[in-house]
């Protein structure tokens, strides 16, 4: 087919041009011949919407080279676009196009509507077929509304010859409602029905109809004999006919009703009324008539022109009388919206899932609402000691991460990814191993005492917790201080440093004020890890609220518990408002600040940073060695790392599930954005207070107490955001035209979703799913207060050996979340590989 096509593309430069795009089929035909028509000679400029897979292009090339004195300056685009274009531009006092070329009428009728088009002559639209003259514009080809059926399934008989009872055929079916021509449809079927009994019939249609992107994607589902019928345009058949004779699919026509409508492509003249008359007369000549029903299979509109094969004549149709310059009618479009709009199939599954999140804080309030006073003598020092753990962590962190940033982002550092690897290692440690670490470690008699003969203090109390804290959140710190940093223009320093400020100066006065935004974002988020930690303030005897929640717990005293919680997420919720204040700003960077220190400079820096690096990863990896090198493994009972690893792994596994509806309808409307951050809450409840509600819930629920459900439901309202997070990154990167081609190839929603958008969002559900396992993995609180009678993990072992005291049996579960965590950082590092955070840095600056 494309080799006929140049063929008749070379031949029409030769004498008789146009006349050789196809022969004359036998009569006397009403339509003009190319041969005589005058020579076109002049530029127009033509807005040629998209169509025809090219065709279109085809006829416009053959009469240039049949006229070389002309040329066309075309715009290609959609259709509704160009026309939308036009009228604003005239609204401008523009005018650009001459002609206007549309694949479907409704655009003509927008145009003509608003007085821009030209008339034309009454010998060039009476070729045209009656009910197809009008005076601004004409109509090129047409195409006819049908009924495809699969002919191995259906017998004509069986099929309405009112379109108005196809919903009751009993027959399964198919439509495209969102296709352009569709909308033309309803206009026309609302002209003759009129609104309430096409309200009617779109609602009984949408009961029982299979939707689809497309019409080629019914016209195949019904060949295929998925169908039985569907509606679409004439050509789709024809054409798939054509490629495959023996396509079990077949034409019905519905009789003088919108379901046999005849719609049309046409043409208009916007300017240089001669020309751009007589270019329209071409495409009208017999010629390009018999070629575009030959090669397009669509309908001539010219008096005495063949249909395509395959297609009955219009009189034998008798489709209805209708004016085309009425379809763009903008109340067919509110009035299918009402009828037609449907939520995203993932809406509904969010926001349930996004109701469970709320789930939590309803339950508080309930139980808060006993006689206990809301604010009792104590709280105020809970309240002082959590804030000062706050401050202290936030500050340390700064302290620690602003110089580890300056260090790891200006300096070029040998093995630039090992030390950007171990410096960020704390951050995948839970920090209740190095709170466990440190208590056992320091102090008279403690480890090193009695390993080293080094007395040392012992670290407990605000301070310790502080300390331990602040050694593992400065990651929070360096990591978005650093991607501030990385994104600073070097020549400001430059000039700074040739103005006369010294280096130490250009730092403090220069580069530091530009990544406050980065600096403050880390201190936020380490002072929310110490607001909602409880492991570290309860091993280091800090009264804060998440150790007292649990004291209350134990004590029996759950109202008064919940009345904590709810004060310890107004506290999370003030961070979590602050912390979306911040803006982190980014630089159109120039040339990247690089300092090569020498040999005994970044010597000097190891040392400097290998303190930090000991406390955090090298204590409590060696208090754990040394405790199994002295005790051994024990009668440690190795099934508690199976539970660990099975409800890590169900948690996982329903975290991804349910983050899939939240990711996608994120991505679908504001109504999913909204799910979306509904769901973020879960995340800023901390453990402990997302136990304390769930076990009130339990002693509602008798048959959900104590069980591994409700255990998994904490685990999952916890962190279903790492989840959502990894799921929409991959989402939105997806190639959308690859989702929507398998809809127009006849795939549902269901079968494009397992074919082509799961497979393409795996990646970022693996990645969920592993930061999901190994943060509840890690987690203490929460398994502390839901555990099932009997069940125990490898973090609530070691909280019970620290409280019996038998440091030497936290040896085997230590090591192993010790590990784990690793395997964690290992996940973060990989999911974050295609971020830039300079791991390999080239070229001196």
């Amino acid at each position: 087919m494309p080799m006929q096509r140049r063929k008749l593309i070379r031949r029409l430069a030769s004498a008789g041009a146009l006349a050789c795009l196809g022969p004359g089929v036998g009569g006397a035909w009403a339509a003009i011949s190319a041969d005589g028509l005058p020579p076109l000679e002049g530029e127009l400029t033509l807005y040629l919407g998209r169509g025809e897979g090219g065709l279109y292009e085809k006829v416009l090339a053959a009469i240039e080279q049949r006229n070389p004195n002309f040329s066309l300056a075309i715009r290609r685009g959609p259709t509704a676009a160009l026309a939308n274009a036009i009228v604003a531009e005239s609204e401008a006092g523009v005018r650009r196009a001459d002609v206007f070329w549309a694949v479907d009428s409704g655009a003509i009728g927008l145009i003509d509507a608003r007085g821009l088009a030209l008339p034309l002559p009454v010998d060039l639209t009476g070729q045209l077929q009656s009910q197809f003259r009008y005076a601004n514009w004409a109509p090129v080809t047409g195409r006819i509304r049908t009924i495809p059926y699969h002919r191995g399934s259906v017998d004509p008989s069986q099929l309405p010859t009112d379109i108005m009872r196809l919903p009751e055929s009993g027959l399964s079916m198919g439509w495209a409602p969102s296709y352009a021509s569709f909308q033309s449809f309803v206009t026309a079927l609302r002209m003759l029905q009129g609104d309430a009994a096409t309200a009617d019939w779109l609602e009984r249609m949408q009961r029982v109809a299979r939707p689809f992107a497309g019409e080629l994607g019914v016209v195949m589902a019904v060949e295929r004999g998925e169908l039985q019928v569907g509606l679409a345009n004439h050509y789709y058949a024809l054409r798939l006919k054509a490629g495959k004779p023996d396509a079990q699919v077949d034409l019905a026509f519905t009789h003088n009703d919108a379901g046999c409508l005849v719609n049309a492509s046409g043409i208009l003249a916007l300017g240089q009324s001669e020309l751009a008359t007589n270019f329209i007369r071409y495409l009208l000549t017999r010629e390009v008539q018999s070629y575009l029903a030959r090669e397009a299979y669509e309908i001539p509109l010219v008096e005495g022109i063949e249909p395509p094969p395959g297609l009955p004549s219009l009189a034998g149709v008798n489709p209805p009388a209708v004016d085309l310059t009425r379809l763009p009618d903008p109340g067919t479009h509110a009035l299918h919206w009402r009828v037609m709009k449907r939520w995203p199939g993932s809406y509904l599954p969010a926001l349930l899932i996004s109701g469970l999140a709320l789930l939590p804080l309803l339950v508080l309030f309930e139980l808060a609402a006993g006689p206990e006073p809301v604010f009792q003598a104590r709280q105020w020092q809970v309240l002082a000691n959590t804030l000062a753990l706050v401050f202290l962590t936030a500050l340390g962190a700064v302290l620690i991460g602003v110089p580890l940033a300056l260090l790891t982002a200006l300096v070029r550092l040998p093995w630039a990814p090992l030390w950007l690897i171990l410096l960020a290692a704390p951050l995948a440690m839970p920090s209740y191993l190095g709170a466990f670490a440190f208590f056992a470690a320091f102090g008279p008699g403690a480890e090193i005492e009695r390993s080293l003969g080094i007395a040392t203090p012992r670290v407990e109390g605000l301070a310790g917790a502080s300390l331990v804290m602040a050694l593992y959140t400065y990651p929070f710190v360096l990591l978005t201080t650093r991607a501030a940093l990385r994104s600073q223009d070097g020549s400001l320093i430059h000039a700074a440093r040739s103005l006369g400020l010294s280096f130490a100066g250009c730092i403090w006065r220069v580069v530091l004020p530009r990544a406050s935004g980065g600096i403050a974002a880390g201190a936020l988020l380490a002072g929310l890890y110490a607001l909602s930690d409880f492991g570290t303030p309860a091993i280091m005897n800090v009264d804060t609220f998440t150790r007292m929640i649990f004291v209350e717990y134990n004590a029996f005293g759950l109202s008064q518990a919940a009345v904590l919680s709810l004060q310890l997420l107004v506290l999370v919720g003030l961070i979590l408002f602050l912390e979306s204040r911040v803006r982190v700003s980014e630089e159109r960077a120039g040339r990247h600040l690089l300092l090569w220190p020498k040999r005994w400079q970044w010597l000097l820096a190891l040392w400097a940073v290998l303190p930090v690096f000991a406390l955090a990863i090298l204590l409590p990896l060696g208090i754990f060695l040394l405790w199994l090198l002295r005790d051994g493994a024990g009668d440690f009972d190795y099934r508690l790392a199976w539970n660990s690893t099975y409800v890590s792994l169900l948690a996982a596994a329903v975290a991804v599930l349910a983050a899939l509806p939240v990711a996608y309808a994120a991505l679908a409307g504001r109504v999913g954005r909204m799910a979306e951050r509904i769901s973020y809450l879960g995340f800023g409840v901390p453990g402990i207070v997302m136990g304390t509600a769930l076990v009130h819930l339990g002693l509602k629920l008798p048959w959900l107490y104590q069980t591994t459900a409700v255990l998994v439901l904490a685990y999952v309202l916890r962190f279903l955001p790492l989840a959502v997070g990894a799921i929409r990154t991959s989402v939105a990167a997806l190639e959308g035209n690859m989702e929507r081609a398998a809809r127009v190839l006849g795939a549902g929603p269901a079968e494009t979703f397992r074919r082509v958008s799961a497979p393409l969002t795996l990646r970022g559900m693996i990645a969920g799913a592993a930061l999901v396992f190994l943060e509840v993995m890690r987690e203490l609180p929460a398994t502390l207060l839901l555990a099932p009678i009997g069940f125990e993990t490898l973090a609530t072992y070691l909280w019970r050996v620290y409280e019996a005291g038998y440091f030497g049996q936290a040896a085997v579960p230590g090591l192993l979340l010790i590990l784990m965590s690793g395997l964690g950082l290992a996940v973060m590092l990989l999911g974050e590989r295609r971020a830039e955070f300079g791991l390999f840095e080239d070229g001196r600056n």
